[in-house]
């Protein structure tokens, strides 16, 4: 074992020890009234996982080497998917269920779950990867080769796709609440490149050993260091809390403490804000960000954030959902007869489920049971 091996194995144990700690400290808790935590807990016993079956496959006296990379490639393609869960938790106020990831979502990661099925079928009790008792027939051995790589090329379109996305939700969404956010994207965008990297150097040279580790290497340094920021922000809000009230709004007003935003411009953003939602319902848009909100009213977007925090004491889309289920109610109560998905996506809604969800944090009821009750 050579030391960059040595180094790399001291990272990947620090990884796992400094994941599952956090995943153990985060298990049903919160982080403040706007940070929810269920997803993303989920998300690190995730990258918990993957550490562990890297320094499976690293080390040299592991036995079934196939079988966890076989694993490491299907849990691979779970880790975006869990943080984009993870991101609508916290921005849409409501805990999104598994069946939100529609069929595509779903059905690629079960393509790539079913490309690893050939290599996981070669396991074998010894401490390599091929079998020396078992010569595997030349067309075998180019489908599993063949299999590997289509899975990589899976991963390797499914990750930017939805770091993406999540970077586009998060930066619709600039209260400070959430920001911590964008450090996993950093995560998952490091692991992706070291990843892509790694398959290039393997195919292409038989003596980059030296350079698989390094970028190995560099990968867990930074997932240690954003897990560390990630860890102290959160429990710097959790366990820093004991005596605080439900104070949102008062976290505001101290983070703009040294605006040069004064009482008569947010005044008028105030009013702008007021008009744009009760007169010209620019909520039933379902694209709203928070970037085309603040060009249909023509202020600067920093101000409308600003705005929102410190007067309305909400967030953007907070703002926008709250207005959306009030109008939904009048929809419910007026027409009785329009069904449940109608009214959602007039309303500016994309899925039943994120309407129900929604719904019922901000009602403490379903949709339904609200007609019922409203007599409709």
């Amino acid at each position: 074992m050579n030391a960059m091996q040595g180094f790399l194995y001291t990272a990947y144990i620090v990884a796992i020890a400094l994941c599952v700690f956090s995943t153990a400290m985060l298990v049903g808790r919160k982080a403040g009234p706007d940070t929810r935590l269920t997803y993303f807990t989920a998300y690190l016993g995730l990258e918990s996982l993957c550490f562990v079956f890297e320094i499976l496959i690293s080390h040299p006296s592991t036995p079934m080497k196939a079988l966890w990379l076989g694993l490491l490639m299907v849990t691979s393609l779970l880790i975006a998917p869990s943080l984009w869960l993870a991101i609508r938790e916290n921005l849409e106020e409501a805990r999104p269920t598994l069946s939100s990831l529609n069929w595509r979502h779903s059905a690629v990661i079960g393509a790539g779950a079913l490309l690893v099925v050939p290599l996981i079928q070669t396991t074998h009790l010894g401490i390599r990867f091929d079998d020396p008792m078992r010569a595997e027939p030349t067309l075998f051995a180019n489908v599993i080769h063949e299999t590997m790589l289509l899975c990589i090329g899976v991963f390797a379109i499914q990750a930017p796709f939805y770091l993406l996305r999540c970077r586009r939700l998060l930066m619709e969404d600039r209260g400070s609440a959430q920001r911590w956010l964008l450090v996993p994207l950093v995560i998952v965008g490091t692991t992706w490149l070291s990843g892509i990297l790694r398959t290039i150097i393997d195919a292409l040279s038989d003596g980059g050993q030296q350079a698989f580790a390094l970028l190995a290497f560099l990968d867990v340094l930074v997932t240690i260091g954003c897990v560390y920021y990630i860890m102290r922000r959160l429990t710097g809000v959790e366990f820093g809390a004991a005596a605080r009230d439900f104070a949102a709004g008062d976290a505001a007003c101290a983070k703009y403490a040294k605006s040069q935003l004064d009482e008569p411009i947010r005044t008028r953003i105030v009013t702008k804000l007021t008009t744009a939602f009760q007169k010209d319902a620019l909520y039933c848009d379902s694209g709203l960000s928070l970037g085309a909100l603040s060009r249909h009213i023509n202020e600067n977007e920093h101000y409308v954030s600003q705005v929102l925090n410190q007067e309305l004491r909400t967030t953007f889309y907070e703002f926008v959902n709250a207005h959306r289920i009030e109008h939904a109610k009048r929809l419910l109560i007026a027409i009785p007869d329009r069904n449940v998905l109608e009214v959602a996506l007039e309303v500016g809604f994309n899925a039943k489920s994120t309407f129900n969800n929604a719904f019922k944090r901000h009602a403490g009821m379903t949709p339904r049971e609200f007609r019922s009750e409203s007599g409709g």
